[in-house]
């Protein structure tokens, strides 16, 4: 699985000049998409794009079966799209990941220490439901406790 960010603009250059500006660098071959060494960050001008989290594999037919149960899933051009309960646009594509590799020189992010996504949400347990079915792992807490964190590896390469 390979995992990135998308964050929609209405103004490209002057996106693509903040995350220049943070140290980004600019993934060889992608344009538009942008990593500190921890995270990818594709910036994307079409002005219907929604934020959300953009996931490659080459088939998610079983996972969406799953899926199905827990919230709309719908079919898209390039694979499937489905919202979890804080809003967060969740897009399944179907494809190798568009970059084989991502070499950054300097892994220090001038952000800090980079601890992941926080989302708020009232449904918790459906939306540990919805991410452990996609393939992320409960690392701590509980839908019962009203918070959970969710390990992912981000593989820079397709598996």
């Amino acid at each position: 699985m390979s995992i990135y960010l998308q964050t929609p603009t209405p103004n490209l250059e002057a996106s693509l000049d903040f995350y220049r500006r943070l140290n980004f660098q600019e993934v060889d071959g992608q344009p538009n998409v942008f990593t500190d060494g921890k995270v990818c960050i594709e910036v994307n001008p079409d002005r219907y794009a929604r934020s959300g989290i953009k996931i490659f594999r080459e088939d998610w037919s079983q996972v969406v079966n799953a899926l199905s149960s827990l919230a709309y899933v719908m079919k898209i051009n390039e694979g499937y799209l489905l919202s979890d309960p804080s809003g967060v646009w969740i897009y399944l594509l179907e494809k190798a990941a568009p970059f084989a590799t991502v070499s950054v020189e300097n892994k220090e992010s001038v952000l800090g220490n980079y601890a992941g996504i926080c989302l708020e949400t009232i449904d918790v347990a459906k939306a540990v439901s919805i991410y452990e079915a996609i393939g992320f792992k409960l690392t701590a807490g509980s839908a019962e406790g009203g918070y959970a964190s969710f390990h992912m590896i981000i593989l820079l390469s397709p598996l």
